[in-house]
């Protein structure tokens, strides 16, 4: 197997880079000559994209990508096209894409895949012109997001939670209506989250039997939390307890059109993308992963 390795040199202050020293050890120790590898660092989202593009045109077998939530939704944008199986090492901040692939891997489990060579076939979604592997998501974690770009002091997971604590107490929760083939919802939401995978954010269990193989997409929609009402349920959305909330209610279908009294921006896991409105839908299996 001949591996092209995309290294995002930014993910998570450089740990990307210190995890992929430690995985290419591990590779020469325990897999080489049946895997070799050849290490990209891209200085842009476009570049990923681009390098995994033309990934198969230049004789590799499979893609390996160390980074965060970002940097595997352009690789894995690439290899849509390239159609390589892709493997990931997380090395990010919140590596939610990660969690809900179940690849929260060391160095030995990576070489152990990687000599399997099991491919695992998985949903991807699409919202506006966008992809996204686990998540999209509108309404208040995307204002916490673009306030997060902002924010020069207080950087990782603690950055997240500054940004949206100082957003919390004078966020308004816009009037957004969901519409599917069988259903439609019309309420003021504070969050929005539509969902591959069970995980969001950093490690929020955000629709627990989320299953990215199941050819449908879930929303969880949050309706007008009070700041009060976000706290008592911060803990719960860890567990996946908050199901059982009055004010959090589930979609699930293949296809949804979501609409704003005022244009809302949209992020796809993690990385602001867009505005509302916009249409969403699922492409079955259309991923290949190392699983």
């Amino acid at each position: 197997m001949y591996l092209k390795v995309i290294v995002n040199p930014t993910a998570g202050a450089g740990r990307a880079v210190r995890v992929w020293r430690r995985v290419e050890a591990s590779l020469r120790r325990l897999v080489r000559p049946a895997v070799r590898c050849r290490a990209f660092y891209p200085g842009s989202p476009d570049q990923a994209r681009g390098l995994a593009r033309q990934a198969a045109a230049e004789g590799f077998d499979a893609l390996l990508v160390i980074g965060g939530d970002g940097t595997i939704n352009e690789v894995a944008a690439g290899a849509l096209e390239s159609g390589l199986p892709l493997a990931v090492v997380p090395a990010g901040t919140g590596n939610a894409c990660a969690r809900s692939l179940g690849q929260v891997l060391v160095p030995r489990d990576l070489c152990r895949s990687l000599q399997a060579g099991r491919i695992r076939q998985i949903d991807v979604g699409t919202i506006g012109d966008r992809v996204f592997v686990n998540m999209a998501g509108i309404g208040f974690d995307s204002e916490v997001l673009q306030g997060f770009r902002h924010n020069r002091i207080v950087r990782g997971i603690p950055g997240y939670v500054v940004t949206g604590l100082q957003k919390l107490p004078s966020y308004r929760a816009p009037r957004v209506s969901i519409a599917t083939a069988g259903a439609s919802l019309t309420v003021r939401t504070t969050l929005v989250a539509i969902c591959n995978g069970p995980y969001y954010g950093g490690g929020l269990r955000m629709v627990p039997q989320a299953d990215m193989t199941d050819g449908l997409l879930d929303i969880c929609v949050m309706e007008n939390l009070t700041a009060a009402e976000v706290f008592a349920m911060w803990s719960a959305l860890y567990s996946g307890q908050h199901v059982r909330h009055p004010k959090v209610r589930f979609l699930r279908d293949t296809e949804f059109r979501l609409e704003s009294e005022v244009p809302l921006l949209y992020h796809c896991d993690g990385d602001l993308t867009g505005y509302t409105p916009c249409t969403v839908r699922v492409l079955p299996r259309a991923l290949q992963v190392i699983a």
